[in-house]
């Protein structure tokens, strides 16, 4: 059907935790582990920075890979394994 977003939007939203006014559906369940994960250390910077939005520092550092826009985080890592490229 045409309107098939909106109503897996408000399916979802039914049963959802009180509060949550929004829904991210994606393709698989590695690209929702790495959203989850990029969203976990979006909100990490965010509470070291006191809620106060990336600075341009941070900003510039960032797309060159360097702090502070780019901190030392992991969520979990072994040495010499590989379990493939997600982020």
């Amino acid at each position: 059907p045409m309107d098939w977003p909106e109503r897996l939007q408000r399916s979802l939203l039914k049963i959802a935790p009180r509060g949550l006014t929004q829904v991210n559906t994606l393709m698989c369940g590695s690209c929702s582990n790495e959203n989850a994960f990029k969203l976990a250390f979006m909100h990490a910077a965010s509470v070291r920075r006191g809620g106060l939005p990336p600075s341009a520092e941070d900003m510039s550092s960032a797309m060159a890979g360097e702090a502070p826009g780019r901190p030392r985080m992991a969520i979990l890592g072994f040495e010499g394994a590989f379990h493939g490229r997600l982020l």
